[in-house]
């Protein structure tokens, strides 16, 4: 897996689009042009010009937008005709304000297709990059590890109350040193004696202030054990932007006097009994490869301490491991090979891919796009150009038949991911290894 928006976010700054030479002409937003290696998509093909996508981006200037209407909510992006002015704007935020007000900007075509190109470019990026990790799965070389297992089964006894010492709770969560092995928490359980609001945080022991916040409304009666699935899932890798290689992570509350937690009855200073429960310690031994998990208690003082409102990150000498106790919680994760941060680091390695990649896909909507409009920006370019130049020029074969030489824009793109697949083939044991498919026997 990789994380779609981190990954996107970093690959987008590779390769730009050149300004026109004209400043007369429509100008791009600043970011669009931003480019790391140098490079940029118009480089590709003299027909992958401004002009050319101009012609097949909607046609802004003549769209009827909705005029303005007084106490109406708006939410970010909305486009309306303020009647004061007659001119358009767009909200920045959600709000209910009139476009005289900060929370709205003008909006003009420049910006308009502006903001086309990089949705439409970004989309093209996504593409390039899910494809890339697909070859990868079907080849073997990117996989799932450990696929949806809980730490523990079954609840805890509801008599198991645990008492209150006015403290932070939780788990330390510590990820095995693979590089590009994550650990994914989809899904978080809790059982408490009442219903109440919990709030969980999710911090690094190299990171001053919490990761993640998530506030959770435990409506469960009578003790039972409550899932919460993620909006967004909960990941944990051994190294990343935001933390440093190595390191633990910490999912922890604050303890709460009318509302004690339920705990598990059971050691988790080692391996559960296997004759007692066979699902418990086939999932223990799936994912303890991968993660260490130790329960904990850290005094309230310490953790604030000279803090406001949500905690930072503690003295760690002060942890109290509590290996009788989960604290009420339980996980349903997953470990997966994540190649975000791999991606991130080696982004230079994938510019001839996003390059190629994006420059195809733009001159096939070129081939394809229904908003081609008949006027002065008409697309200067024939439809047999396009297809000769994506497909490359065409062969006969010994039976009569038409077939493509394999010499245009897509295939130089299916080499570049070829090309791509063997060079980071065995970089690591885990999530990248070798794919020699063995040693095979044949009749001769």
């Amino acid at each position: 897996m990789f994380r779609i928006e981190e990954t996107v976010d970093a690959l987008m700054k590779l390769v730009g689009w050149e300004q026109p030479y004209n400043p007369a002409q429509m100008q791009l937003a600043t970011d669009l042009s931003e480019s790391e290696s140098g490079l940029y998509y118009q480089s590709v093909h003299p027909f992958l010009t401004l002009t050319n996508l101009i012609s097949i981006a909607p046609d802004f200037a003549n769209t009827n937008w909705p005029a303005y209407e007084d106490d109406t909510e708006y939410l970010q992006g909305s486009i309306v005709r303020w009647e004061e002015d007659n001119k358009l704007y767009i909200a920045t935020v959600t709000t209910n304000l009139p476009p005289s007000s900060r929370q709205w900007e003008p909006f003009t075509s420049e910006k308009a297709f502006s903001d086309w190109l990089r949705t439409k470019t970004r989309g093209y990026v996504q593409k390039a990059i899910t494809r890339y990790y697909t070859e990868r799965m079907a080849k073997g070389t990117a996989k799932s590890i450990v696929d949806s297992r809980t730490l523990f089964d079954q609840a805890g006894r509801l008599l198991d109350r645990e008492k209150y010492s006015g403290k932070w709770a939780g788990f330390e969560l510590v990820p095995a040193r693979y590089n590009g092995v994550t650990v994914k928490i989809d899904e978080i359980g809790l059982q408490f004696v009442s219903t109440s609001n919990i709030t969980l945080y999710l911090l690094h022991s190299s990171h001053p202030a919490p990761l993640k916040t998530l506030r959770l409304d435990y409506t469960k009666t009578g003790g039972g054990l409550q899932w919460f699935k993620l909006d967004e899932p909960l990941y944990l890798p051994y190294v990343s932007e935001d933390t440093d290689a190595g390191g633990s992570y910490y999912l922890v509350y604050e303890q709460n006097e009318n509302n004690k937690a339920i705990y598990k009855n059971r050691d988790w200073s080692k391996a559960p009994c296997g004759s007692c429960s066979s699902v418990d310690y086939s999932s223990y031994l799936a994912w303890s490869k991968y993660l260490e998990v130790h329960p904990f208690m850290v005094s309230q003082q310490v953790v604030d301490e000279g803090r406001e409102g949500e905690p930072f990150m503690w003295d760690l000498a002060d942890n109290e491991y509590t290996y009788l106790s989960n604290h009420g919680l339980n996980l349903r994760l997953s470990v997966v090979c994540d190649l975000t941060d791999f991606i991130i680091r080696h982004r230079a390695e994938f510019t001839d891919l996003i390059l190629k990649s994006v420059a195809v896909d733009f001159l096939r909507e070129m081939l394809y796009n229904a908003n081609v409009r008949t006027n002065r920006n008409s697309l200067n370019v024939s439809k047999p150009d396009l297809v000769r130049l994506l497909d490359g020029d065409f062969d006969i074969d010994r039976k009569g038949n038409t077939v493509a030489s394999r010499n245009g824009l897509i295939a130089e793109l299916d080499n570049v991911y070829k090309a791509l697949n063997f060079n980071f083939r065995g970089i690591d044991k885990v999530c990248q290894p070798c794919c020699n498919n063995g040693i095979r026997y044949t009749t001769t």
